[in-house]
């Protein structure tokens, strides 16, 4: 499996970096894995990886392309390898309450509040809407547990974010510390990584994945359905396209025909062995 790349958006205004879309892609699918939602964007930038953007942003106040993991991205491919058990195809999507790059939490709070007093950025300028929501299976909230009195403006991000997410119906789940924030993905003290992870992953499988549809957590193009349990040229298998949930019979030496019914559930083959936990991105994968 080829290591995930990071791609994101940046405009340089006020005298600051602003990250406006970021988003990691495994393969080249652009089926959605999920989405997270923090803070603000981090220290991830391309001067590592394409200088050339970076010399665009300085001088046109704008560049796209592909950036330089930081550890928090680092986190989050490591969490979506694990619920996907280690082959996802398609795009983790990151949001965040303001779009504002500063590697310090409490730095980047305080001038997201000045800039937003003296209307130089909106409030809502990061939110979006409810029909790109729904496009996700779920969302990771991760902005974590810093609070002041004094933050106005990111207490009410916050509940625009959270309104927007139940309005939309996605699910939602992280860490939560009881005070309505949730812990960061990657805390900066490195040995408890591991353990933030483990707590993660268990939240997704005990409370959020028995309500995914069993087609969201498929990645791959194919989903073997039932077998006859023969080999060789005497296997015969009933085979789901996931990319429009037809179905057809695979053989060796057989075309495949596609059906919008669900043959896999015939008479004919009650008997047969049923295969769902393993799916295939080419037919002839089936034979090998």
């Amino acid at each position: 499996m080829d290591y995930p790349r990071v791609f994101g958006r940046f405009i340089f205004r006020f005298g600051f970096v602003f990250r406006t879309s970021a988003y990691i892609q495994w393969g080249h699918s652009s089926r959605s894995l999920g989405s997270v939602l923090m803070l603000n964007p981090g220290s991830a930038q391309f001067a590592q990886t394409d200088p050339n953007l970076d010399t665009q942003l300085k001088k046109y106040g704008a560049a796209m392309g592909q950036i330089k993991a930081d550890p928090t991205l680092d986190q989050l491919i490591r969490f979506v390898e694990r619920i996907y058990m280690g082959h996802p195809t398609g795009t983790l999507q990151i949001y965040n309450l303001f779009h504002l790059q500063e590697t310090r939490a409490e730095d980047a709070i305080n001038h997201f509040e000045q800039l937003v007093n003296e209307n130089k950025i909106m409030l809502t300028e990061s939110l979006v809407t409810k029909d790109e929501l729904q496009r996700h299976p779920w969302m990771l909230i991760g902005w974590g547990i810093h609070s002041q009195a004094s933050w106005h403006n990111l207490h009410e991000a916050k509940k625009l974010w959270l309104q927007q997410i139940a309005d939309s119906g996605i699910l939602a789940f992280g860490k939560h510390n009881g005070k309505g924030d949730y812990y960061h993905p990657c805390p900066q003290i490195q040995s408890k990584r591991d353990t933030m992870l483990n707590t993660l992953e268990t939240i997704f499988e005990t409370e959020v994945k028995p309500l995914i549809p069993f087609e969201e957590l498929i990645q791959h193009r194919y989903t073997v359905m039932k077998w006859n349990g023969k080999n060789g040229s005497d296997a015969q298998y009933i085979i789901r396209d996931n990319t429009n949930r037809t179905q057809s019979l695979i053989a060796k030496g057989l075309n495949p025909v596609w059906f919008h019914l669900n043959l896999d559930s015939d008479p004919a083959v009650s008997q047969w062995l049923s295969k769902q936990n393993r799916s295939i991105d080419e037919l002839q994968q089936i034979f090998s």
